[in-house]
C-alpha cells in the first residue's frame, strides 16, 4: 500500500481540473532535422521529394535489381551518422524528434519520474530491421539464433515508444498507439487525456514511420493509390518528375515520406509555475472511424462530418473562430473530395472562400504513421508564428472546389484556432483543436 505522503497522491489532480498545453516541439522529415528545418520546408511550399538510385540508399537490404529507384521523401542521411547504435531508420528518427521536443519544453529534472507519460506510435514497426533478421537467417552459414537481440527488438511496434520513454526518464504510463496514418492524433490524445484525468503532469507524444522499403511501396503501388505514371489523370502531362499534387485538379495519388514527429503536453498550471514558454493549447481531440472499407473514404463523408462537428462543440470552437484547417490531403481522387465536402458541409461554403485549408503532403510526402505527428507539429508552428504554410504543387483547384482559399503561397493567419485533421487506413478518423495562447 502506498504511503499517506508518496509524491503520487501529493500531486494527483482531480479528473476536469486540468488544462493542457503544448510546450515541447521535435521534427525530422525530409525537410531536415529539427522544427526549424521543417518550417522553412513547409514555408516554402516546394516539394522536396527526390528519386534516388543510389543502393546504399536501401540501408542494408540485399539482391536488389541494378535498375531499382525509389521516390520519396527520404530522411537526413545526417541522421543515421548521430545515431549508429539504432538497427532502424523509425529509430533514428524517433529519437531525434524526442530529443529535441524534450530540450525544447525544457523538461530534464523538473517532473516527478511517476508523473512522466509517453504515447509514441508508429504504423507498422521496423520494416527495414525486419528485413535485415530475415535475411541474416536465410543465410546458410547461419540461423535464427544468430539475429542479433536488439536488431530483433527493433521489429515490435512499441519499441520507438520504449526509446522515447528512456529519454525523458518517464516511470508513468506508456502506449504505443497504432491507428494507420492517423497514429500521431491517436499519441497527442491519449497524452491529453493522461492530464486531463490526472495522471500525469507531462506526456512526450509523436509518432514516427521510415517506409521508403520495396515491399511497401509495392504494395502501395498495388493498391492504386501512388503518384506514378500509371495513375496520371486524362489531359495531365508532367512537367518534370511524377508529383504529390493535394486538392489539385490533376491529383492522382500520394508519394511516401518518413520522419517522425514529437510534442510534449504538459498541465498549463505545471508549464506557468517553471515559466515555460507555451506554444499552443490544447481546445480539444475526437476520434471517430468509417470502416466500411480498407482504402476509400465515405463518399458521402458522414463520420467525417460528425467529427468536425463534435470537435467544434467540444472545443466550444465556433465555425467563424477558426484561422486556419490543416488537412490531411493525401492528392487521391477521393480523399481530397471527400474531405473537402465534409468541411463545406459543417463549416458552410461562404466560410471555405476566406478560411485557408492547406495539406503537408506536397512538401513532404505522406509520412505514413508519422503523418498526424509531424504535421501537428507543423500546425502549432504556424500557429506560433501566425504564418499559414501553402499546398506545394497545387497549381489548378478542381471547379467545384475553385473558390475555396486553398493557398499555394504563405498567408497570415488571421485568427488563433487551429484544426488539425488526420486519416488512417481501415477508417480512422482524428481532429485536435489547438489554440494560440494569449499573447
Amino acid at each position: 500500500m502506498l504511503a499517506e505522503n508518496s509524491s503520487w497522491q501529493r500531486q494527483s489532480v482531480s479528473v476536469g481540473q486540468s488544462s493542457v498545453v503544448i510546450t515541447g516541439l521535435g521534427a525530422v522529415s525530409a525537410a531536415g532535422t529539427g522544427t526549424e528545418a521543417l518550417w522553412q520546408g513547409l514555408i516554402r511550399g516546394q516539394s522536396l521529394i527526390e528519386t534516388r538510385h543510389d543502393k546504399d540508399t536501401f540501408r542494408g537490404l540485399q539482391h536488389l535489381p541494378a535498375s531499382l529507384a525509389i521516390t520519396g521523401g527520404f530522411l537526413p542521411q545526417e541522421l543515421f551518422r548521430q545515431n549508429e547504435p539504432l538497427h532502424d531508420p523509425l529509430e533514428a528518427a524517433a529519437v531525434a524528434a524526442a530529443r529535441e521536443a524534450w530540450a525544447c519544453a525544457d523538461g530534464d529534472g523538473q517532473f516527478e519520474p511517476v508523473r512522466i507519460g509517453c504515447a509514441f506510435g508508429t504504423s507498422k514497426g521496423g520494416v527495414f530491421a525486419a528485413t535485415q533478421a530475415w535475411q541474416l537467417s536465410r543465410e546458410p552459414a547461419h540461423s535464427v539464433s544468430v539475429v542479433d537481440r536488439d536488431v530483433f527488438l527493433s521489429v515490435f511496434p512499441h519499441e520507438a515508444s520504449r526509446l522515447v520513454a528512456t529519454i525523458c526518464g518517464a516511470r508513468g504510463p506508456c502506449s504505443a498507439p497504432i491507428a494507420a496514418c492517423a497514429t500521431g492524433l491517436a499519441a497527442a490524445m491519449q497524452g491529453a487525456r493522461w492530464i486531463e484525468e490526472g495522471l500525469c503532469d507531462v506526456v512526450i507524444t509523436g509518432s514516427a514511420d521510415a517506409s521508403l522499403h520495396p515491399l511497401i511501396l509495392a504494395a502501395f503501388q498495388r493498391l492504386g493509390v501512388l503518384a506514378s505514371q500509371r495513375n496520371l489523370p486524362e489531359g495531365y502531362s508532367p512537367q518534370s518528375s511524377i508529383e504529390c499534387r493535394p486538392f489539385d485538379k490533376y491529383r492522382h495519388g500520394f508519394l511516401v515520406g518518413e520522419g517522425a514527429g514529437c510534442l510534449v503536453l504538459e498541465r498549463e498550471s505545471s508549464a506557468v509555475a517553471r515559466g515555460q514558454k507555451i506554444l499552443a493549447r490544447w481546445r480539444a481531440g475526437r476520434q471517430l472511424t468509417d470502416a466500411a472499407s480498407l482504402m476509400q473514404p465515405d463518399p458521402q463523408a458522414q463520420s467525417l462530418q460528425r467529427l468536425i462537428a463534435e470537435l467544434l462543440k467540444s472545443g466550444r470552437c465556433d465555425a467563424q473562430d477558426l484561422g486556419y484547417v490543416n488537412a490531411h490531403g493525401t492528392g487521391t481522387r477521393l480523399n481530397d473530395q471527400t474531405e473537402l465536402m465534409a468541411l463545406q458541409q459543417v463549416l458552410g461554403s461562404s466560410l471555405l472562400e476566406e478560411l485557408p485549408v492547406s495539406s503537408f503532403k506536397g512538401t513532404i510526402g505522406h509520412l505514413l504513421g508519422a503523418a498526424g505527428s509531424v504535421e501537428l507539429v507543423g500546425t502549432v508552428l504556424a500557429l506560433d508564428r501566425g504564418v499559414v504554410p501553402p499546398t506545394a504543387n497545387r497549381t489548378q483547384v478542381d471547379g467545384e472546389f475553385e473558390k475555396y482559399l486553398l493557398p499555394a503561397e504563405a498567408l497570415p493567419m488571421r485568427k488563433n484556432v487551429a484544426l488539425k485533421l488526420s486519416s488512417g487506413f481501415g477508417g480512422h478518423l482524428m481532429g485536435v483543436l489547438l489554440e494560440r495562447p494569449d499573447l
